[in-house]
């Protein structure tokens, strides 16, 4: 009984065709995987920045990310111990690693196992000129505010989510009543320091400043602010024309008028209802 089977010439054939399609396909599959794990680490240290500008901008005392004696991995359990980060992040792409750069404020790549605490200029990664990396801009506008640091009149800070701007020379915390640093909002806040003609709003309503004024609340007798209202209100100054609306009907000022100066626009003395 005859046995067909392969000849050697057919078996050499088919070794060959299978090498040319691992020529092909192999490097196809390490680029692709190459490509995913370039993405991932991006990802993953967008995740580190953004993660470490919210815990520095919030947090309160000293920043562990100024501290020289920090090691990048010591920080990455800080923000893991805060709970920001489920666990340590580690890049998939051989050869790299996830290090904090303090000159530059931020998490990039470095070649090294680990940081020389004693190097102030951190690791960086080599980069092949053929195969060029994209720099990040460098960080630029409010920094978050340290207590370590002496501010100049004008320097704008980061403090509890909120930006501050120094009134004068400082090193006090941003957001007390008698501190140095004027809150830039239009909401009011009673440690801003705000001259005539400011605008603010307090409890979903628009003031502006009579004068100069300084934690005092708007909404007083006794405050110089006015709000901004077609509607009768006893603490603003009105003078002669003015007109306002009360219960529904409007009356005009005949004299100047002072914040509490008569009950309401029903007093004939200081109004006139107009039709």
């Amino acid at each position: 009984m005859n046995k067909k089977g392969f000849t050697l010439i057919e078996l050499i054939i088919v070794m060959a065709i299978i090498s040319i399609l691992s020529y092909i396909i192999l490097p196809s599959i390490a680029s692709s995987l190459q490509i995913g794990h370039n993405s991932a680490d991006e990802s993953n240290l967008q995740v580190l920045n953004s993660t470490t500008m919210f815990l520095r901008t919030t947090m309160k005392g000293n920043d562990p990310f100024e501290d020289p004696d920090k090691s990048s991995d010591e920080l990455m359990d800080v923000l893991v111990n805060k709970k920001l980060l489920p666990n340590k992040l580690t890049p998939l792409t051989p050869g790299k690693e996830f290090a904090w750069f303090r000159n530059e404020g931020k998490w990039d790549y470095s070649d090294a196992v680990s940081d020389d605490p004693d190097d102030d200029d951190d690791d960086v990664i080599i980069v092949d000129p053929e195969d060029p990396v994209d720099e990040e801009p460098p960080v630029t506008g409010p920094q978050p505010w340290k207590s370590t640091t002496t501010y100049k009149q004008g320097d704008e800070v980061l403090y509890n989510g909120s930006l501050y701007k120094a009134r004068k020379d400082t090193t006090s915390t941003p957001g007390t009543v008698n501190g140095d640093w004027q809150e830039i909002t239009s909401e009011y806040r009673n440690f801003n320091l705000y001259a005539t003609g400011d605008e603010v709003i307090f409890d979903g309503k628009v003031f502006i400043a009579r004068g100069t004024t300084f934690n005092e609340i708007p909404g007083v007798i006794s405050s110089p602010w006015q709000e901004v209202t077609d509607q009768w209100r006893n603490f603003n100054v009105y003078v002669k024309g003015d007109v306002v609306v009360y219960n529904g009907k409007r009356y005009q000022a005949k004299q100047n008028r002072d914040a509490g100066a008569d009950s309401t626009p029903t007093n004939p003395k200081f109004w006139q209802a107009l039709k």
